[in-house]
C-alpha cells in the first residue's frame, strides 16, 4: 500500500501541469500570466441541473475555503455550458468530454453532458488551488488557456472491500471525494463473499 501511495505521489508532483489526470490536450498561451479570481466569484449555467447545482455549490465553497479572492479586476464567474437536452441521467459510456476555455477575464466550460462539465469544474478548480507562484495571495488560473479533455477509458474505478476489512464511513466519504478528484467514474463495494 505503502509503495502504491509513493508511486501515486511521484505521478502527481511529475505532472507539467497542476490538473490531474493530465489533459490530453491542453494549450497555454506563452504570455499567460496569473488571472486572478475575484470576490463574488461563482458558476453559472444557462440550463437548470441538479447535479450541476450541487457540483456549483461544493466547489465555490471548496475555493472559498482554500484561498482568497482578489478585489478589482479579474475572472468572476465560469460560465458552464451543456448541451441541449442533455440528461442528468448517469450511465455507463456517457460522454464525458468537455472543454475549458479561459481568455482574459472570461472562462467557459463547455459539454455534451453534465458529467463533462463536473470534470471541467473539477479542472478549473484544480487550476485555481494551485497556479502561480507559492507565496500567490489570490487563488488565480491562467490568463489564457484552453483545454479539451475526455476519459480515455470508459471504466475508471476502485474497489473497496468491506467483506474482509473494516472501514469507517469517513473514509468511505473520503474516497468517494478523492475519486471525485481524480475523475473516476466506478466504485465496486465489495460487501460480503458470500
Amino acid at each position: 500500500m505503502l509503495r502504491c501511495c509513493a508511486l501515486w505521489v511521484a505521478l502527481v508532483s511529475t505532472t507539467a501541469t497542476s490538473v490531474w489526470p493530465e489533459s490530453g490536450n491542453a494549450t497555454t498561451s506563452t504570455n499567460a500570466g496569473p488571472n486572478n479570481l475575484v470576490e463574488g466569484f461563482k458558476f453559472e449555467q444557462a440550463r437548470s441541473s441538479a447535479t450541476l447545482d450541487a457540483a456549483f455549490a461544493r466547489y465555490e465553497a471548496l475555493l472559498g475555503s482554500s484561498g482568497a479572492y482578489a478585489t478589482g479586476t479579474g475572472i468572476s464567474e465560469v460560465s458552464v455550458k451543456v448541451a441541449p437536452g442533455a440528461s442528468d441521467k448517469l450511465s455507463f459510456g456517457v460522454d464525458e468530454t468537455y472543454t475549458l476555455t479561459i481568455t482574459g477575464s472570461t472562462a467557459t466550460i463547455a459539454a455534451a453532458t453534465p458529467y463533462g462539465a463536473l470534470h471541467g469544474l473539477n479542472t478549473f478548480v484544480q487550476l485555481a488551488d494551485d497556479y502561480g507562484p507559492v507565496a500567490q495571495d489570490y487563488l488565480s488560473v491562467p490568463s489564457e488557456m484552453q483545454i479539451n479533455d475526455g476519459p480515455r477509458f470508459a471504466w475508471r474505478g476502485l474497489m473497496i472491500d468491506t467483506a474482509r476489512h473494516y472501514y469507517p464511513l469517513d473514509f468511505v466519504k473520503h474516497v468517494v471525494d478523492t475519486m471525485a478528484a481524480s475523475k473516476l467514474n466506478i466504485l465496486h463495494i465489495h460487501f460480503t463473499d458470500d
